[in-house]
């Protein structure tokens, strides 16, 4: 169905057929907003590349075409960063971290957390990636464990006794609870006055 003709260039007229806007140059290139056509026909149709990928220098034809990996591995990304990244953990490296849980390896740490969210969702728990021994409900809390506790010495104390804790929010409970200290807020990288002082 025919919903409406508008006029590009002063000379083209758009097609709008059943949702969608065709190329009005016969390219058989369809979209679904106006905004997609109207770039296609700037930067695309009948043109020759004019952009070029700032790693691996082909040239592209749009300048939000995907990216190729300069090794030439297959992987194409939208973006730089997700290039470098592919470099820098995945492409031509060997896996360094494993699943505890299904023994998979992978090459990113936060994959193996998504994937034991996913497995243990019958489960309903999630178990340290490191072997500690230490299991979860949820992602965040083994996320918190992770950056605080596994593996790590105490790195918060009391300046009133000489109690360690691991994480900042245990020592806020302790000051509370024992020494009836209020509010308090528990900056990292604060030196102790800083970190003490009452507003």
């Amino acid at each position: 169905m025919l919903v409406g003709n508008s006029h590009v260039s002063g000379i083209e007229i758009l097609r709008y057929i059943d949702g969608m806007f065709y190329c009005p140059r016969q390219c058989s290139r369809k979209y679904k907003y106006k905004k997609g056509l109207v770039r296609h026909l700037k930067y695309e149709c009948g043109i020759e590349p004019q952009f070029k990928c700032p790693i691996c220098g082909i040239h592209l034809v749009d300048s939000e075409e995907e990216i190729h990996c300069p090794n030439k591995c297959g992987r194409k990304y939208k973006h730089k960063g997700s290039v470098a990244r592919h470099l820098k953990y995945e492409c031509g490296v060997n896996p360094k971290f494993q699943c505890i849980i299904c023994r998979k390896p992978f090459k990113q740490q936060i994959r193996i957390l998504s994937t034991i969210s996913l497995v243990n969702s019958v489960e309903e728990v999630i178990y340290c990636p490191q072997n500690c021994g230490k299991s979860y409900k949820n992602v965040s809390c083994l996320k918190k464990h992770l950056k605080y506790e596994c593996n790590k010495a105490p790195q918060f104390q009391c300046r009133f006794c000489n109690k360690k804790c691991k994480r900042p929010d245990n020592l806020k409970n302790h000051m509370r609870l024992v020494h009836g200290y209020g509010k308090i807020v528990i900056v990292e990288g604060l030196s102790e006055d800083e970190v003490f002082e009452e507003a």
